[in-house]
C-alpha cells in the first residue's frame, strides 16, 4: 500500500514535468523510483524494526499530502524543491501527523478502528510470531531471545 502511495505522489510531484526518462515521462519514472524505494524501506522496516512497520503508511500518506500541496500551490513546491532540509522536514512532520491520527496510542483521539487494524495485521502477523515459528524461519542457526522483557519493552507506557 505504501508503494502505490508513493507511486502517486512521485507522479503528483513531477505531472508538471514533459521530459522523459529512459523514454518513460518523468512523472512515471518518479513514481515508479518512489515505489520502488519505499517499497525496499518497507520491507526492511517490517523486518528489522516490527513496531514502526505502519508508520510506512504514514509517512507515505505524509508525502502524497506534501505532493499535493507542491502541485495546488508551486510556489511552495518550488521552495521545497530548493532546500531538501525542508523538504524531508515537511514529509516527516506530515509523516509524524499521520501516524498519531491514523494509529495514535489514545483510542479516544485515534482515527484507527479495531477492524481496520486487524485487517492490517493480517499481513503483518508473522512478525510477532511469539511461538518462533517466524523466527526460525529467518534465522535458522542463531538463536534469538524468545521476548523482550517487559520492563525494557519499547512503546510501553509507564502506568502509576
Amino acid at each position: 500500500m505504501a508503494s502505490l502511495i508513493s507511486f502517486v505522489a512521485g507522479f503528483v510531484i513531477y505531472a508538471r514535468y514533459q521530459v522523459t526518462i529512459f523514454d518513460l515521462p518523468a512523472p512515471v519514472a518518479a513514481g515508479l523510483l518512489y515505489a520502488v524505494v519505499v517499497g525496499a524501506a518497507a520491507l526492511l522496516t517490517a523486518i528489522f524494526l516490527p513496531r514502526l512497520r505502519f508508520m510506512v503508511e504514514a509517512m507515505a500518506f505524509g508525502r502524497l499530502i506534501y505532493a499535493g500541496l507542491s502541485h495546488e500551490f508551486p510556489e511552495f513546491g518550488t521552495l521545497m524543491a530548493s532546500s531538501p532540509f525542508y523538504s524531508a522536514t515537511a514529509v516527516v512532520a506530515g509523516g509524524i501527523l499521520c501516524g498519531r491520527v491514523l494509529y495514535g496510542t489514545n483510542e479516544k483521539h485515534a482515527l484507527r478502528s479495531h477492524a481496520s487494524m486487524a485487517w492490517a495485521e493480517t499481513f503483518t502477523r508473522w512478525i510477532d510470531d511469539t511461538q518462533g515459528r517466524a523466527r526460525d524461519a529467518l534465522y535458522p542457526v542463531a538463536p534469538m531471545p524468545l521476548s523482550i522483557p517487559a520492563a525494557i519493552r519499547p512503546g510501553r507506557a509507564i502506568r502509576d
